[in-house]
Formats: structure tokens, sequence, C-alpha cells
């Protein structure tokens, strides 16, 4: 299976591609469907299940889920996507640490779930604004609301040119200015699915699309991704 099973996605600068729906019953490794051969490892084997008789795969905090990239695959880019199809087992409801994490490029690009929403760090200050990300930062929530549990997402963030672009389910909901970043580091530390590099970082629940761009996309080409899974996850 391959990126050309889903002709509906955007291909266009995709540099990591992965769907539960191309593992088995227990995984170790999360194939890169790309075809740029950037192959997850799984550590201790996250739970395969399904949805709307399609393969998900459970990450379970108390059981130390979560996947290594074998080298940072934003690093020296000037822009770039993240798009995720989740579901919450937990949810930070705080804005203080610790975050349940989604995705981790060295210590200046990462993305996570806290304070009720879904947020991006670039590294040029806190969350893009003085309350933590909290209130005009870089960062989604439902609609208006808190995320929550037991509920699917499709959280999406890109950013080139200075600015960051977020967006829920398909749907732009805002734009920040960076400071201080041209291009994204490119160093030895974490690279990371799921988790910072510490066990209270663990994400917590369904994490079963995972799709990096090295570009940044447009308004059409994310709700194009949206619609091409939409149907999958009830929405």
């Amino acid at each position: 299976m391959g990126v050309a099973s889903n002709p509906s996605i955007v291909t266009s600068g995709l540099i990591g591609f992965y769907d539960a729906v191309a593992t088995g019953s227990s995984a170790s490794t999360w194939q890169d469907l790309s075809g740029n051969g950037n192959d997850i490892t799984l550590a201790n084997s996250p739970t395969m299940g399904s949805y709307n008789q399609q393969s998900i795969m459970h990450f379970e905090k108390d059981s130390t889920h979560y996947g290594t990239f074998p080298s940072n695959l934003f690093g020296g880019l000037s822009a770039m996507t993240a798009n995720f199809w989740v579901r919450f087992e937990t949810v930070q409801s705080s804005a203080a640490y610790p975050w349940h994490q989604l995705l981790t490029f060295e210590s200046n690009t990462w993305i996570a779930q806290y304070a009720g929403k879904i947020g991006i760090d670039l590294s040029d200050g806190n969350w893009f604004d003085s309350g933590g990300g909290t209130v005009t930062g870089a960062q989604i929530d439902d609609g208006g609301s808190n995320v929550t549990t037991g509920k699917w997402y499709n959280p999406c963030f890109t950013w080139g040119n200075t600015t960051v672009n977020c967006y829920m389910n398909g749907e732009h909901q805002r734009s920040r200015t960076t400071t201080g970043v041209s291009t994204l580091q490119d160093n030895v530390s974490t690279k990371q699915l799921g988790n910072r590099g510490a066990a209270n970082t663990l994400f917590d629940g369904d994490l079963t699309i995972v799709q990096l761009y090295n570009k940044t996309l447009s308004d059409k080409e994310v709700r194009q991704n949206f619609n091409a899974f939409k149907g999958r996850f009830g929405l």
C-alpha cells in the first residue's frame, strides 16, 4: 500500500505519510507511505483497533507507547505542514506542564495538546503570546470550546514566510506571525511521535494518520486532505 492507494490526498511536498490501515494486528514499525523511507519505530507495540471497519492505532500512555523517527524531517526547512487525525483518551485542560505530545522534532519544533487546545511551538517565544498560547497563540480548539475525549479531530498546522496557519477539520481558525525563525533547527535531539522524551509527555489516545510536508499547504489543500479522510471518521 502506498500514496497511490489514497489518490485524493495532496502528494506534492509529502515527506512522511503514516496511515494505520497499512499496519497489521500489532505494530513495531509504522511504514512511511510517501516512498521516502522515513519509517517510524514504535515502542512497546501500540494497540491496533478499528473504527468504521478501518484500522486505527492506539497509543496508551500507561503502556509507554510512542514512535521514533529516523531523522528530523523538518530540519533546515523554511516551510512545513503537519496534519493529524487524532482522538484523545485523556486531555490536558491546564496550560501547565506536562503536555500531551503529538510530534517533536528537536527542542524547537513541536506540537502538543495542552490547555484544552492543540498548539504548535517553533521556539520564537512563549507560544506566540504572553499567556502561553492559551489566548491568541498558535493553537486550535473545538470551534470555540476545549477539545475533549472520545471525539475525532483533524488538526493541521502550516508554517512559512513567518506565518503559522492553524486549521481544525479543514477550517482555518487563526494565523500567527512568528519572529526570529527563518529555518527550523536540525540537531540530534528528540525526534518522536506521541512523546517528548519523558513519561509524563506521552500522548494518550488514537493517533492514526500523520501527514508531513516540506511546504506550506494552501487552504484548499488542507481542505482536500480533510475531505479525503472525513468519511472514515464519521465527519
